[in-house]
C-alpha cells in the first residue's frame, strides 16, 4: 500500500472515529478539507478498497456514481429512441432522482444521444469526442502499458473509459480485449484494411453479438454501416429487411435524426428497388428546418437524393454539408461531391475534388476511377478512359460491389458506341442485366432497358436519367433541333450533363444532323472530335496476331504495311510469330 493510501485511510477513519469537523480533521492531517469530504464519500461507499491507489488515472471527483452511470447507459441501450424526460420518469418508477441535466451529461459523456451541434449522432465518428483531461491521462496510460507489452491492463483501462476517440490506440488493443462498445467505435475504422464481404461479414457478427447483450442502441448504429454496406453491394432487398429490423428495435419511441436516419436509408432501398414515390414518401414527412441542429444528416440527403436522380438537390445538400460538419469528416461529402459534379458536368468542380479527397480504401478508389474515367471519355481519351473502366469492374467484382460494375459497364458501353462499335456497345448493356436481377437491383436494370428499348414504360419516366434517354430517343427520330434542345435543356436544369454527355453517344443521329447543318450542338469540342460525330477524322485499329490486319473506322482494309508505314504509326514491329498486340489511333 502506498503512502498516499496510507494517507486517506488514517485521514478519513479518524474522522469517522472522532467527534471532530472535517475543517479540523483535514487540518490535523495537512489536506484540503474538500479532499477529505470526497474521501470519507468513497470510503462510505466500498470501504478501504476503494481509497486504495488503483493503476491508472483517477476518476474525476464530481462524476456521477459509477453504479447511477451504468443504470442510465443499460436503459438508453435497451430503449435507444427513448427521450430525457422518458428516461427521468423511468428513474423515478426506481426510485431513482436525477435531474434532466444529469441525465443529458451521462449520455453525452458515452455518446448515447443526438444532441443539436456538429458533434454527436446516432452514426458518428469517435475522433469527434473531445478528449477531456481524464481522458487523456487514460490514453497515454494505456500507452506506456502496451509499450511494455501489458495488452490486458491497457484494455482494462481503454474499456473504463466512456468513451475512446484514439483510434491509434484501439487499433493496436485486440478484439477479443476490448468490451463490446469499444469495439462499436473500432469497427469503422477497418473499412477498406478488409475485404469488402470480410468487412461486411464481420459487421453483421458484431451486430447480433450487440443484440443478444441487449445492447440495442449500439447495435442500431453498426446497423446503420451495414445497411450502407448493402447498399453498395447492390442489396436493396436484404437492406430494407435490415431497417425494418432496426425499426423494431426502437419500439415506436425515436428521436429526430434516428428517426429521419432510418427513414432516409429505407428511401435509399425503395429508390434501388424502383419504387421512387415511396422512396420520396420517406422524406416528405420531416421538416427541413430541423436539419440545421443535425448536420451530419446532410450527407444522408445528399445519397438520397443523389439515388432517386434529383443531382442538383443533391450537390446542394452536399455543399450545406460541407459548410457545417467538421473538418475530419468531409471526405465521404467531399467523394459524393466529387461524383455528383461529374454527373452534373461539372468536370473542373469534379477534379478540384479528387484532389482534396483522402484515398483511404477501395471504394474511394472505384468512384475516384469513375470520375475519371468520365472526364477522360469527355475529352475524347477513350483509350485511356477504357481502361479506367475495365479496371473498376475487375475491383468491384473482387469487392462484390455491384453497383460499380453497373457504372463502369456503362461508360465502357458509351465508349464503345462513340467509337461506332453500337452491337459490342449493346452486348455489353445486356450482359450485367442477369447479375443485376439477381440483386434485385431494378432501377438499374430500367437504365438498360431503355437504352435497349425504343419504348419506355410511362411509369419509369419519373427517373429523372430514364426520361433524359426518352428525350434523346425522340430527338434522335424526329432530327429536329426543337426536341434535341429540349433534352439538352432538361439536363442543364435538373444537373444530369454529364449523364447527357454519356447517353448522346447511343444516340448520335441528331447530334450528326446539327453538325451537317452547321449548328451548335453545346457539347465540348472533345466529343465532337470523336470518331462517331467528326467521319473526316478516321480511327484505325491495328492488330498484330500472325498476319498485319488494319480496321479504318471499323472497315477491315484489304492491304499491308511496310516498315516505314509502321513508322507512320510510331508502332514497333511483332515480335516473333504469335505475338498480339492491338492499338487504336485516332
Amino acid at each position: 500500500m502506498t503512502i498516499t493510501s496510507d494517507l486517506r485511510i488514517k485521514a478519513v477513519e479518524y474522522y469517522l472515529a472522532h467527534d471532530t469537523s472535517l475543517r479540523a480533521a483535514a487540518q490535523k492531517f495537512n489536506i484540503h478539507y474538500l479532499s477529505l469530504f470526497r474521501w470519507v464519500k468513497r470510503y462510505k461507499e466500498n470501504g478501504r478498497d476503494n481509497l486504495t491507489e488503483q493503476p491508472g488515472p483517477s476518476r474525476p471527483w464530481n462524476r456521477a456514481d459509477r453504479v447511477l452511470e451504468n443504470i442510465v447507459v443499460s436503459m438508453k441501450e435497451q430503449k435507444p429512441g427513448i427521450s430525457i424526460r422518458r428516461l427521468q420518469n423511468l428513474l423515478k418508477l426506481k426510485g431513482i432522482h436525477v435531474s434532466l441535466k444529469g441525465i443529458w451529461g451521462i449520455l453525452k459523456r458515452y455518446g448515447l444521444i443526438e444532441i443539436s451541434n456538429n458533434r454527436t449522432t446516432i452514426s458518428y465518428d469517435v475522433r469527434l469526442f473531445p478528449k477531456t483531461s481524464e481522458i487523456k491521462r487514460s490514453i497515454e496510460f494505456a500507452r506506456k502499458l502496451l509499450d511494455e507489452n501489458n495488452i490486458q491492463e491497457a484494455a482494462r483501462i481503454v474499456n473504463s473509459l466512456p468513451v475512446c476517440p484514439d483510434t491509434e490506440i484501439l487499433n493496436r488493443i485486440p478484439d477479443e480485449f476490448l468490451s463490446l462498445r469499444r469495439q462499436v467505435e473500432k469497427f469503422p475504422f477497418s473499412f477498406g484494411a478488409i475485404p469488402f464481404p470480410d468487412y461486411y461479414r464481420k459487421m453483421s457478427q458484431l451486430r447480433n453479438k450487440l443484440e443478444r447483450n441487449r445492447m440495442y442502441y449500439s447495435a442500431i448504429r453498426i446497423g446503420i454501416e451495414e445497411a450502407l454496406a448493402l447498399q453498395w453491394m447492390g442489396k436493396p432487398k436484404a437492406m430494407m429487411s435490415l431497417i425494418q429490423h432496426l425499426e423494431q428495435k426502437t419500439k415506436g419511441e425515436a428521436v429526430f435524426p434516428l428517426r429521419m436516419t432510418l427513414s432516409l436509408l429505407k428511401g435509399l432501398a425503395y429508390a434501388s428497388l424502383f419504387r421512387t414515390n415511396d422512396a420520396r414518401k420517406c422524406i416528405t414527412k420531416f421538416s427541413m428546418k430541423r436539419l440545421t441542429r443535425f448536420p451530419y444528416l446532410y450527407l444522408d440527403l445528399t445519397a438520397f437524393h443523389a439515388s432517386i436522380g434529383e443531382i442538383k438537390k443533391a450537390i446542394c445538400f452536399a455543399q450545406k454539408g460541407l459548410e457545417s460538419v467538421p473538418g475530419k469528416s468531409r471526405g465521404v461529402l467531399y467523394e459524393y461531391l466529387c461524383y455528383l459534379y461529374s454527373l452534373a458536368g461539372e468536370y473542373s468542380k469534379a477534379m478540384a475534388c479528387l484532389k482534396i479527397i483522402e484515398r483511404k480504401n477501395n471504394r474511394l478508389v472505384m468512384n475516384n476511377l469513375l470520375v475519371q474515367a468520365q472526364y477522360l471519355l469527355v475529352r475524347g481519351l477513350y483509350e485511356e478512359s477504357l481502361n479506367l473502366a475495365d479496371r473498376i469492374i475487375n475491383e468491384a467484382k473482387k469487392e462484390q460491389i455491384i453497383p460499380q460494375i453497373h457504372s463502369a459497364s456503362l461508360i465502357q458501353s458509351a465508349i464503345f458506341s462513340a467509337l461506332g462499335e453500337h452491337k459490342k456497345a449493346q452486348r455489353l448493356i445486356k450482359k450485367y442485366i442477369p447479375l443485376l436481377r439477381k440483386y434485385k437491383m431494378q432501377r438499374d436494370i430500367a437504365v438498360r432497358q431503355a437504352l435497349l428499348q425504343w419504348t419506355i414504360p410511362s411509369n419509369h419516366l419519373q427517373f429523372p436519367p430514364i426520361r433524359l434517354i426518352s428525350l434523346i430517343k425522340r430527338a434522335s427520330i424526329s432530327m429536329r433541333k426543337s426536341d434535341y434542345e429540349r433534352a439538352y435543356q432538361y439536363a442543364a436544369k435538373n444537373g444530369l450533363m454529364g449523364i447527357f454527355h454519356r447517353f448522346i453517344f447511343f444516340y448520335p443521329q441528331c447530334i450528326i444532323s446539327l453538325i451537317e447543318k452547321g449548328k451548335k450542338t453545346g457539347l465540348p469540342k472533345t466529343i465532337l472530335r470523336l470518331p462517331i460525330f467528326n467521319k473526316e477524322a478516321p480511327a484505325y485499329h491495328i492488330i498484330f496476331l500472325g498476319s498485319l490486319m488494319v480496321f479504318k473506322n471499323q472497315k477491315y482494309l484489304k492491304t499491308k504495311l511496310k516498315p516505314k508505314d509502321l513508322a507512320f504509326f510510331n508502332l514497333p514491329l511483332p515480335e516473333g510469330d504469335g505475338a498480339k498486340k492491338s492499338h487504336k489511333f485516332g
